[in-house]
């Protein structure tokens, strides 16, 4: 058995598990002061700031892992190594992918339709800090994905969108930054558009559950940027 290596895939993956054991280890310390912050109410917040970075660790851990792994072909079975009629084979997306991606694309639309609704009715889930900014930082990486679900349902390949993909990634990382640093929302109104029989289920959303949701939005795009951009610089 041959195993070939692509260092830029291996070193991108161990670059990712490393900030996933940072991340992992800040996470021992909160924990330990959690514990103790518990007794004080002020210093509650703490708890939920160590379950974002524990949930994110382990996300980045385990990305790290399997892009690591990716870049060592060989070392499983036969090998990952394709020839060429193999790699166009599976660049192509198959015909229920490509309903899948457009699929995707209404699915995305009637979301965005249902945000615009909330800010335009002002049911309360944005609040007064939702600004321009903040508007673009919210609905652009929405738009973005679906323009990119649209481009691979139509264009059928997979390859030629990657670098969309990564700058995708790099778009959700920066805006879920952005609208955590700001928070204008409030997510006990997130559902004020529904039918009161379907709010039911939702009543543990929260602002803290909306924090944790854009702190996986800040890893979780940065793993896909660094992710589609080596698969990218690395396939043929």
């Amino acid at each position: 058995m041959r195993i070939r290596i692509d260092f830029r895939l291996v070193l991108a993956g161990l670059l990712i598990l490393l900030v996933g054991v940072a991340l992992f280890a800040v996470w021992l310390v909160l924990a330990v002061v959690s514990f103790f912050a518990f007794f004080v109410p002020p210093l509650h917040g703490i708890f939920y700031v160590a379950l974002d970075l524990l949930a994110g660790s382990l996300l980045m851990m385990g990305a790290g892992v399997i892009v690591a792994l990716s870049g060592a072909r060989g070392w499983w079975g036969a090998g990952w190594s394709h020839g060429p009629r193999e790699e166009a084979s599976r660049d192509r997306l198959k015909a229920s992918q490509r309903v899948g991606e457009l699929i995707g694309v209404v699915i995305s639309l009637l979301v965005l339709d249902y945000f615009y609704q909330s800010q335009v009715m002002a049911t309360g889930f944005f609040t007064s800090a939702f600004g321009q900014t903040e508007q673009l930082a919210f609905y652009g990486p929405i738009i973005l994905g679906i323009a990119i679900s649209l481009v691979r349902g139509v264009y059928g390949r997979k390859h030629a969108v990657r670098p969309l993909q990564s700058l995708q990634g790099a778009a959700i990382a920066v805006a879920s930054a952005w609208l955590l640093y700001k928070f204008p929302f409030e997510f006990n109104h997130l559902t004020a558009l529904l039918p009161h029989f379907l709010q039911v289920p939702f009543w543990w959303v929260s602002n803290p559950v909306g924090q944790l949701l854009f702190v996986l939005g800040i890893i979780g795009g940065l793993v896909s940027m660094a992710a589609h951009a080596a698969m990218y610089a690395t396939s043929r």
